[in-house]
């Protein structure tokens, strides 16, 4: 029977093997239905839920239960059902299901899957299940790549991979030492700038326009420079720590314009007497007072700013605390550098340290260091030290002036710097730094001294104070009046007031008036007018006469000439009323009838 229909619905017999044992000709693919199994074992795994619920040997039904929708069925064929013994029945089966697969196709998984739940499974079914995991093996075989052979040495082939292995190899170590690089420099920067900056803002910084430093109300930028004695900047020295390593026995100020690249040094005596230290007294002990565990760099610094600030008169826009004994490496660094010093120096069985003022010698970097620290076998001590100190700083900038550094002076003075130094300067300073040195003339610099010998000037002197030896103002101690006033006309960019130049002006007209006008007009301006009178017209015939009476301020005498419009003549000639004065230079209006702008 090829359909039959039981109470009127139409069964679908699958097909299965004949009896023979061969395979159907028609199958599917069993790789796109069953999963990979490693043994024959796993076949019960694989088995299809709805495949286990109706398998004969788990659930087999009743036989009434079968037969009951068939009661009261009449086949047109007269096959009479009732009267079928079990035997008829099972074989009428058998013959449905042999006929129903000559037009039902039936897979390789659900043979395999009757065989095993019927109990049936042979060698047969372990065949068709191993050629079937074999054809998938040797489908995934096919699809891997045969192994490339390497190609021999001496080939194009080599030689091109040969290329290519070095190219990655260079590129690597490319990313490796910038990688290095990079992390060096932003420590040093860090360390450079007092955690200001790093290496990124080094990179913007060279990038963009340059920033320019801060600027006080006059123009200028001040910079703090102390020096500690320590070997570290933790104070370590020698074998141990010693009791004065935080003390800063060198302070320097540094005052320059950026426009003009006028230069002023001036340096404060260690043992000056201030109301902010806290143990003896003296200014060296400020920034310690305000960092006693050395962990807060910046509040020991604006302490000394807001000190050395209040004594001269100046606001700080930055500061650098340098350790002195790495003076030693960076001189050395540069291969030595040449200083004259103006006072003679015999520090014998202290730094043993001999120089004769007037004399260039060139030093190393353990000679310049105990000419830093000496003060004994001097004239003037302490101040012969800070001058001292100076000269130094000069020296080295002449070096690098003159020779320039290369790139290995350069890393190496930066990694000098790095553990020797603390600031607040920015990356941008650094950059605005490098463009002021380029094409600095060493002469602009300039030492501003609070004790001049040669000009028996003194701003302040030695005095005992509760058996302790100080340095005071002049004026009285904590009177800092004329220091104020000192440092306001030595700091200023204008050559004029820095030189202080004396001037006398003398009416040669017959208008009355015209020397009073133009002494308002200098002294706007920043000139010394000390007197004022009347001359004869035949001493000048010109609109304006200048004479100059002194080789030492220059500066002034070429402000005037450009300010007149005349050449300076020489003013010994003139008659004696006229120099009485005293004055350095002698204006006399010929011709004016106004004051000159």
């Amino acid at each position: 029977m090829k359909n039959t229909t039981i109470d009127g619905l139409a069964t679908r017999s699958p097909r299965v093997r004949s009896v023979s044992g061969t395979r159907p000709t028609t199958r599917t693919n069993v790789r796109q239905s069953t999963p990979k199994r490693r043994n024959n074992t796993m076949a019960m795994d694989v088995t299809p839920q709805r495949r286990r619920a109706t398998s004969p040997s788990t659930n087999k039904p009743n036989l009434d239960d079968f037969l009951e929708p068939t009661h009261g069925y009449r086949d047109p064929m007269e096959v009479n059902f009732t009267d079928a013994s079990n035997n008829d029945w099972s074989s009428l089966l058998g013959e449905i299901d042999t006929n129903a697969v000559n037009n039902t196709e039936i897979s390789d998984e659900d043979i395999l899957a009757q065989h095993f739940d019927a109990g049936n499974w042979t060698n047969e079914d372990n065949d068709l299940l191993a050629a079937e995991f074999g054809a998938e093996e040797d489908d995934q075989e096919s699809k891997k790549k045969p192994k490339k052979e390497k190609p021999k040495k001496g080939t194009k082939e080599y030689k091109k991979r040969r290329r290519k292995r070095i190219g990655f190899s260079i590129f690597g170590i490319i990313i490796i030492l910038a990688v290095v690089v990079f992390v060096w420099g932003d420590w040093i920067i860090s360390k450079l700038t007092g955690g200001n900056s790093g290496m990124w803002d080094m990179i913007s910084a060279m990038v963009s326009e340059t920033v320019p430093f801060d600027e006080d109300e006059n123009g200028r930028t001040n910079v703090l420079v102390f020096g500690t004695e320590g070997y570290d900047m933790s104070g370590s020295s020698g074998k141990g720590k010693h009791d004065g390593a935080q003390l800063t026995d060198s302070i320097m100020v540094i005052s320059f314009d950026q426009d003009t690249k006028d230069v002023a040094l001036l340096s404060l005596p260690r043992d000056l007497k201030v109301s902010k230290a806290c143990s003896a007294g003296k200014i060296n002990e400020v920034y310690w007072c305000f960092n006693q565990d050395g962990n807060d760099e910046e509040a020991g610094a604006q302490a000394l700013m807001d000190q050395v600030g209040n004594i001269l008169g100046i606001d700080f826009q930055y500061y650098a605390h340098i350790n002195w004994a790495s003076l030693v490496n960076i001189i050395d660094t540069l291969g030595g550098i040449t200083i004259t010093l103006d006072e003679d120096i015999n520090d014998r069985g202290w730094t043993n340290a001999v120089a004769k003022a007037g004399v260039p010698m060139t030093v190393n970097g353990e000679q310049a260091l105990g000419l830093a620290r000496a003060r004994h076998g001097t004239t003037g001590g302490d101040f012969t030290r800070g001058n001292t100190q100076q000269k130094i700083v000069e020296g080295m900038i002449q070096k690098v002036l003159d020779n320039g550094l290369g790139a290995g002076e350069a890393i190496n003075i930066m990694n000098i710097l790095g553990d020797n130094l603390r600031t607040n300067f920015s990356v941008d300073n650094i950059k605005a730094g490098v463009g002021l040195i380029s094409g600095f003339d060493i002469n602009n610099i300039r030492q501003v001294p609070l004790v001049d010998y040669e000009n028996n000037v003194y701003y302040v002197t030695t005095s005992t104070i509760n058996g302790i030896s100080f340095v005071v103002p002049s004026a009285g101690s904590g009177n800092w009046k004329e220091i104020k006033s000192y440092v306001a006309k030595m700091f200023s960019s204008d050559p004029v007031k820095r030189e202080g130049a004396t001037v006398a002006i003398y009416n040669g007209t017959g208008t009355s008036g015209l020397a009073s006008q133009e002494q308002s007009a200098l002294e706007e301006q920043g000139y010394n007018v000390i007197k004022i009178g009347d001359a004869t017209n035949d001493l000048c015939t010109a609109k304006y006469c200048v004479y100059s009476l002194t080789t030492d301020k220059p500066q002034t005498g070429q402000a005037l000439a450009t300010k007149y419009g005349v050449d300076i003549q020489d003013g010994s000639n003139l008659p004696q009323s006229l120099r009485a004065a005293g004055s350095d230079y002698i204006i006399i209006i010929g011709a004016a009838d106004s004051v000159t702008e």
